[in-house]
């Protein structure tokens, strides 16, 4: 008898933001009530008709970690937690950032309040595990980080550390309270791509810090991993191919810069390639434009061996609408189906 198996359909809708845009709450509210926001995505996901899960994160956590003050506005209902200010105005400022208490730092600990409820409710535990760019961004500002990349490398090392030590600190908390095989870690590399840094850069400077944490929690015992390779990573694959460490069975999540196809040829049928309805599609889109769209793709990925995910090309639009997910869910799961 052949079983039958269904490509997943993972569009974020358990996250905060569209959660809160789809059942008409405050982000405010499920930012900081994590029980609320497990709750409400519950039924966010099971009314979208997804394979998601609820999800959790503040949005600037680290900023609020290190100290930097967060605004959570209720002057609109969906809109992100921001900093006052940023704490690392220049680059000597680095040198004076403290790694935060763990036990005390704000946003972690919300984190982990909804950690909790994951894991009695049987779900696994994602952590973060980069790019250290997206969290230094936080603290100093995206022009700031781009700029002393190579106008200060050896501050901008220090840099790297602290954040490296920070990320491992919170895997290895969880790892002591959860145990590893309940947990799973994503990276996201919106600001290592090919368009906003060159590939020299990349590797003096980003590579060694993704190796340590990948060689670290591999060997720690960490299967599942989900690496978002945000723009386009064309010329820097190869690192993620030939030097850096990666379970088999890695989902790697690309955007629309990127042939999805080609990607998945190059990855090997080792690892999921996952992706990538563009959000502008989603956003702007008619539902028959979404089905015929999600149809295409669905078709022509669903075979490769490693595994096909159906994601958006990134974060999901908060302002997608429903019809459109409808529409992308049904044409999944009517042309989702292999052997």
């Amino acid at each position: 008898m052949t079983i039958k198996k269904r490509v997943p359909v993972n569009l974020s809708v358990g996250g905060i933001m569209y959660n809160a845009f789809y059942t008409g709450q405050y982000t405010a509210d499920l930012y900081l009530d994590p029980q609320r926001q497990y709750n409400t995505a519950l039924w966010t996901c099971e009314a979208v008709g997804t394979d998601d899960s609820p999800g959790y994160g503040i949005q600037n956590s680290t900023l609020w970690d290190f100290g930097g003050e967060l605004v959570f506005s209720r002057k609109e209902k969906v809109t992100y937690s921001m900093g006052k200010e940023l704490i690392v105005q220049t680059p000597d400022d680095i040198e004076k950032l403290k790694l935060p208490n763990l036990e005390t730092a704000p946003a972690f600990q919300y984190e982990i309040q909804f950690n909790d409820i994951q894991i009695a409710n049987g779900k696994k535990v994602v952590c973060q595990a980069g790019s250290m760019l997206e969290h230094m961004q936080q603290l100093a500002g995206t022009k700031n980080v781009l700029r002393w990349l190579v106008k200060h490398p050896e501050q901008m090392h220090v840099f790297y550390r602290k954040i490296t030590d920070y990320l491992c600190a919170k895997i290895d908390y969880k790892i002591e309270r959860y145990g590893a095989s309940n947990l799973s870690l994503m990276g996201t590399y919106q600001l290592d791509n090919d368009m906003m840094i060159s590939r020299k850069i990349f590797e003096k400077m980003s590579l060694p810090y993704i190796i340590e944490i990948h060689d670290r929690f591999v060997d720690a015992g960490i299967c599942g991993w989900l690496i978002h390779l945000c723009g386009d990573h064309r010329k820097s694959l190869h690192y993620w191919l030939e030097e850096i460490r990666i379970p088999k069975h890695t989902a790697f999540w690309i955007g629309t810069e990127m042939d999805i196809e080609k990607t998945a040829k190059l990855i090997g049928d080792q690892h999921a390639i996952s992706g990538n309805l563009a959000n502008t599609l989603i956003q702007t889109g008619s539902p028959q434009e979404l089905y015929d769209e999600t149809k295409e793709l669905v078709l022509k990925m669903k075979h490769h061996a490693g595994g096909f995910i159906l994601r958006p090309d990134c974060s999901l639009t908060v302002k997608a609408p429903p019809a459109n997910l409808y529409a992308i869910v049904k044409a999944c799961r009517e042309f989702g189906d292999f052997e």
